[in-house]
């Protein structure tokens, strides 16, 4: 083998490690963006949901107050004797 050869393959050689390293790190970097990114999302989502929650709670409340006030307004009406005949 010639010396020249050796030294093109080794060349060679430091090239694709070079390009191999490169891409590996731009993996690690594309890897620790897309955790970060998805952590966001993850934080996102979990106010949303408390959000959620909260606006059902006050949803059930409006509802149990309109419901108590129809229920209130036919006892009045009964007490005043709203269903009695004229006789």
């Amino acid at each position: 083998m010639d010396a020249s050869d050796i030294r093109t393959r080794v060349v060679a050689l430091e090239h694709g490690r070079t390009e191999d390293r490169q891409r590996l790190t731009a993996l690690e970097v594309w890897k620790q963006q897309t955790e970060i990114s998805g952590a966001r999302l993850d934080v996102r989502f979990e106010e949303m949901g408390k959000r959620l929650n909260r606006i059902d709670a006050n949803l059930s409340r409006l509802m149990w107050l309109f419901i108590g006030g129809i229920v209130a307004g036919v006892v009045a009406f009964m007490l005043k004797g709203g269903f009695s005949l004229p006789g």
